[in-house]
C-alpha cells in the first residue's frame, strides 16, 4: 500500500480509542470533545489527501 493510505489508517487511531474507551471503560465524550476530536481528525486527513500524490492518467 501507498505511505498516504498507511498516514490515513494511523488517522483513525483516535478514533477506534475513543471507541474503545466509550465501550469498555466506561468514559463518557462531551459535545465539546466530540466536536474536537472531530476537528483534530478533518485536519489530519485534510493535510493527508493534500499531500497524496495525484493519479496521472
Amino acid at each position: 500500500t501507498t505511505p498516504s493510505r498507511v498516514a490515513i489508517i494511523y488517522a483513525t487511531e483516535p478514533v477506534f480509542a475513543a471507541l474503545t474507551g466509550i465501550l469498555f471503560a466506561g468514559e463518557r465524550l462531551t459535545l465539546i470533545g466530540g466536536i474536537g476530536c472531530l476537528c483534530i481528525l478533518a485536519g489530519m486527513m485534510i493535510a493527508e489527501l493534500k499531500s497524496a500524490p495525484q493519479k496521472v492518467q
